[in-house]
């Protein structure tokens, strides 16, 4: 989480990545230490603005999209952690834990996939994920060395050689995928991960909009990225931008080249992974012309790694920015490509902060995505990430704090609101 307003396929995906997607690089590579914590600090008071119901959905581009029929849904509430001791909480202590959940119905006259109930997958549906996919944080889950602010979701993850292919196709690890973008599917006995594997793959298919079958099939690996098997590359160039301390890749994906320059980094810190779920979305969906959008899936390839908060070295990357090298990388890179807007995606406090320039895009994904309140971005005289680019090159900016368990609808409203702030302020 920020600090308020603020894989990847095994080495037989291919040669020369190990991200999310083909054209995501580099956001898991081999296990590291675990890593020291750092504090915090507290965030600046609510913009008052109360937020509306958010609008429905295109559904441009999805081939089946699930309704919400699914019996016994066990849908997850957010869950605001208390913080450790010595340790200042990054909420505000004046705003009560928010309603995060994205109230959004599905698209009307679409198939209906659900499954028969007593199936594996007879629980999850576009509003509902249940706790053994994605686990949500409680107090037993602040961990003093990982994350001693907000908290893990989860148990320990295993990584490296642990992380064997369970499912999927040669070229294809999937285990590790979801492992990536978070979801618990490597602990418990075979019989248990397997059955994870599926139901996690299930949740997936509905982020895509996909028929749910939790069965890796070919649209659901080109959703993902796999360059050998996807139709098209869904982005237009790929440029490693700096190295994390322990060597790792920091890449930006580039789709679009129009007048106006938007920067969204899904992952600033190593274990809240929703902000890559949401840019998988996104780069399913059309870019609007008007737009060049610069995408970092991680700015901290080694937190990643290790499922924790912190960078290789135990230090924030969401303070005092840009001192490290992975804060500079992506300073020197957006000073370089000169964004009118820079997105931040954080977990998990649910609501949404703005900072710089105007705090107008802020207000408008605010409203689109319905997600919680609307604040200021924190004191920059902690050294935010956002802070040092807007004020050199005189960017708006918009902290997202994601919900603790992003749901399906969830993804959607995000990156549908994430598309309309790029293209243009309200």
């Amino acid at each position: 989480m920020a600090e308020v307003p603020t894989s990847v396929p095994e080495s037989t995906i291919a040669a020369s990545t190990t991200a999310v997607s083909a054209q995501t690089p580099a956001l898991i590579t081999t296990a590291a230490a675990p890593l020291p914590s750092a504090s915090v600090a507290a965030t600046e008071p609510p913009i008052t603005m109360a937020p509306p119901t958010p609008p429905p959905l295109t559904t441009a581009g999805i081939t089946t999209l699930p309704s919400d029929t699914v019996s016994a849904p066990a849908t997850i509430s957010h869950t605001s952690p208390a913080s450790s001791p010595g340790v200042i909480d990054e909420v505000p202590p004046a705003l009560s834990p928010p309603d995060s959940t994205v109230h959004v119905p599905p698209p009307a006259g679409l198939p209906d996939t659900s499954v028969a109930a007593g199936s594996v997958l007879a629980d999850i549906s576009w509003t509902s994920v249940p706790a053994d996919v994605i686990r949500p944080t409680t107090d037993a889950t602040i961990d003093s060395v990982t994350n001693p602010i907000n908290g893990r979701r989860g148990g320990p993850r295993p990584r490296a050689e642990e992380l064997a292919c369970l499912s999927g196709a040669p070229e294809f690890c999937l285990t590790r995928v979801l492992d990536t973008l978070g979801f618990d599917v490597t602990s418990g006995t075979e019989e248990q991960r397997e059955r994870s594997t599926q139901r996690a793959t299930a949740v997936v298919q509905l982020d895509a909009g996909l028929e749910v079958t939790g069965v890796a099939d070919a649209q659901l690996i080109s959703y993902l990225g796999n360059r050998s098997i996807a139709e098209h590359s869904r982005v237009d160039e790929v440029r490693r931008i700096g190295t994390s301390e322990e060597g790792r890749e920091i890449m930006a994906m580039r789709v679009g080249n129009g007048p106006r320059t938007v920067m969204v980094v899904g992952q600033t810190h190593g274990d809240e992974e929703g902000g890559l779920r949401v840019l998988l979305r996104a780069l399913s969906e059309p870019i609007p012309d008007a737009v060049t959008l610069w995408i970092v899936p991680t700015m901290n390839p080694d937190g990643s790694v290790a499922d924790t908060r912190f960078l290789a070295n135990g230090l924030d990357p969401n303070r005092r920015a840009p001192e490290q090298i992975e804060q500079r990388a992506v300073y020197d890179f957006a000073i370089a490509v000169q964004p009118t807007l820079t997105i931040w995606y954080h977990q998990n406090y649910g609501w949404v902060g703005a900072s710089g320039a105007s705090v107008l895009p802020a207000k408008l994904y605010q409203e689109l995505s319905g997600l919680g309140n609307l604040r200021r971005s924190g004191d920059c005289a902690k050294g935010f990430m956002w802070c040092p680019i807007d004020d050199a090159v005189g960017s708006s900016s918009i902290l997202v704090e994601l919900p603790d368990v992003l749901t399906p609808a969830e993804v959607q409203a995000h990156a549908a609101a994430l598309l309309a702030v790029a293209e243009g302020d309200p």
